[in-house]
């Protein structure tokens, strides 16, 4: 494999609040984008605090360092959520699942050909853009983008679109893994249902893959069309609730909505 591109950056200046993380192995390649915490509660990796989102990013990584080639998608997702799981309770024992610490996750499996993907990070396979989306992310971006509507005016320090739609926030991961019209897949430490574990084959012609986290609305081919394709719209709609729909806008000091990682790699 050749990595041709690889970025991450976060939203905050301080790179150990990003929850993005970039893996690279001699078999496969991902981007695991962890969730933002609503919870509060605070998780230790190598002595230090860290958010849920970034505690299940780390763990994740570390588990697919040593993952040994050949595994398929179904058992590389349990044996990962087996080991995360274990390493919440080990801080914090038996917690609800909307307290879990969670991520979403897309990798490239060069020993089988494929990539496969729990959640809504992004990927491109040659000239085909598979965007990661799940439902219930729309209806509270449509609610929020609603809610700003009804302002006369709003002060940019404070976002209450969020502050409207965060109960919702704060209880959705209760539909994490679960079949139904609102649930969506997400490692997260609990049985992930096969629906939700997406398998896109690379065939043996292609010539670029691209993995993103969803800090990317869209997936050109490049990392400076993606970064000029988002800079032009977080200008246009620093707020996000117009083409850059979002559960959350773009806050004072930070660099965008979200935190970003991209790779490009040549199988």
């Amino acid at each position: 494999m050749d990595i041709v591109e690889r970025h991450v950056v976060g939203k905050h200046p301080d790179p150990a609040r990003c929850e993005d993380i970039v893996v690279t192995t001699d078999h496969l390649v991902a981007v695991i984008d962890g969730a933002t915490d609503k919870s509060g509660r605070a998780f230790h990796s190598d002595g230090r605090p860290v958010t849920g989102g970034r505690f299940a990013a780390l763990q994740i990584a570390a588990i697919l360092r040593e993952m040994k080639p050949g595994m398929c998608a179904e058992a590389a997702v349990a044996s990962i959520t087996e080991q995360l799981d274990a390493a919440v309770q080990a801080q914090a024992g038996e917690l609800p699942d909307h307290d879990r610490p969670c991520a979403s996750a897309v990798v490239y499996d060069a020993a089988n050909e494929q990539v496969w993907r729990v959640g809504d990070c992004s990927v491109r396979i040659d000239g085909v853009v598979h965007i990661g989306a799940k439902r219930i992310d729309t209806i509270t971006s449509e609610f929020r983008a609603a809610y700003f509507a009804t302002l006369d005016e709003h002060d940019h320090e404070t976002d209450p679109g969020r502050e409207v739609i965060l109960p919702l926030l704060r209880r959705q991961a209760a539909l994490a893994n679960r079949p139904g019209e609102f649930g969506y897949g997400v490692i997260n430490g609990t049985p992930v249902p096969e629906q939700f574990i997406e398998v896109f084959p690379v065939p043996p012609t292609t010539r670029e893959l691209v993995l993103a986290s969803d800090g990317y609305p869209t997936l050109p081919a490049t990392l400076a069309c993606a970064e000029d394709d988002l800079a032009a719209r977080l200008a246009a709609d620093p707020c996000c609730v117009g083409q850059l729909r979002s559960t959350k806008g773009l806050t004072p000091g930070a660099r965008s909505f979200d935190d970003r990682a991209w790779v490009r790699l040549r199988p």
